[in-house]
């Protein structure tokens, strides 16, 4: 019980200093809404999934030359069953990033697909898409990865496989009524650094070659961001793109990053790094939700407490900025 009260007293206080008091009235009265960071009953009992829709594996992607010769890349999409301007997400996007140390994992069962359908519910639009895996030893030796995702692909080819899908997206977005005037990007470990460089990438303006400038990122949720540990695992690419620390400005987005302070995996010092650049530039929109004795993955039970305050604080953050 300590634990859990000192895991909601830091989260609160992180959040306040970075994005003002006014966040404690969200949600009042809305049953779409978490009412509190923690719910015993859900821990021990579940989570029942809301109302969405789900159209699962959408090829957005065909590679026919060089590197991506053979390369296939789907998304699944996760969609309101009403009316979305009637919801508090009110249509807009928010794309995910599966983790797995850039070369393992997928969309669907392997991305928490459970927070895909809390968010569709509250009315956003939600992407799980995929982006080419590196081909060498597997991070999870056990998991397979299917020929048509993997290739000798370096960061800045994942970063313009979801470049790729960011087109899509605009060219798209009509079809699922997605707003791209309000994208928030999210993905954990692997998919949280390069949630990172692809929100940062589009913020700067400086990766029109690769990103579509057509989307506007209004927030960015991390977790565990592996940002700058590619090269422990032979992966290169541009520095910038392979540490979006270095991409971080003044009027860069605000960043709502979650942490376990024992993640064996992931060094929570690169979160304090990240959030340590946007204060260097002048920028005290980043919040770190830090959670004690979590580990990398820590979030992975659904109903746990650790994924409960991480879902209550996005709800507000993506509320907030939408």
């Amino acid at each position: 019980m300590t634990t859990i009260q000192s895991v909601l007293h830091e989260a609160e206080e992180s959040y306040s200093e970075a994005f003002g008091e006014q966040w404690k009235t969200i949600g009042e009265d809305d049953p779409l809404f978490m009412s509190s960071p923690i719910s015993i009953p859900d821990y021990f009992f579940g989570t029942s999934s809301t109302e969405y829709s789900v159209t699962e594996n959408v090829l957005f992607y065909e590679g026919t030359e060089g590197v991506d010769d053979g390369l296939e890349l789907r998304f699944d999409v996760y969609t309101p069953t009403t009316d979305a301007t009637q919801l508090p997400g009110e249509g807009s996007t928010l794309i995910r990033i599966h983790g797995g140390g850039w070369n393992t994992g997928s969309n669907g069962s392997e991305n928490y697909a459970q927070v895909n359908k809390h968010f569709a519910a509250q009315g956003y639009v939600v992407f799980d898409v995929q982006y080419g895996l590196n081909d060498q030893d597997q991070f999870v030796e056990f998991s397979t990865v299917p020929d048509e995702v993997s290739g000798d692909f370096s960061i800045d080819d994942m970063v313009r496989h979801l470049g790729i899908f960011t087109t899509f997206l605009a060219d798209h977005h009509e079809e699922y009524g997605a707003n791209i005037d309000s994208v928030f990007v999210s993905g954990g470990s692997a998919g949280g650094h390069l949630a990172n460089a692809v929100a940062l990438g589009l913020a700067s303006g400086q990766y029109t070659d690769l990103l579509d400038e057509r989307l506007t990122v209004n927030g960015i949720i991390p977790i565990y961001p592996a940002n700058g540990l590619a090269g422990y695992q032979e992966i290169t690419g541009e520095d910038a793109l392979v540490d979006p620390d270095l991409l971080v400005t003044e009027d860069s987005p605000p960043a709502l990053v979650y942490q376990g302070q024992h993640d064996t995996i992931v060094d929570p010092q690169v979160s304090e790094n990240f959030r340590n650049a946007y204060l260097e530039n002048n920028n005290s929109e980043i919040a770190i939700i830090r959670t004690p004795y979590g580990e990398h993955a820590s979030d992975l039970y659904y109903p746990g407490f650790y994924s409960q305050t991480l879902i209550y604080y996005m709800e507000r953050f993506m509320y907030q900025y939408k």
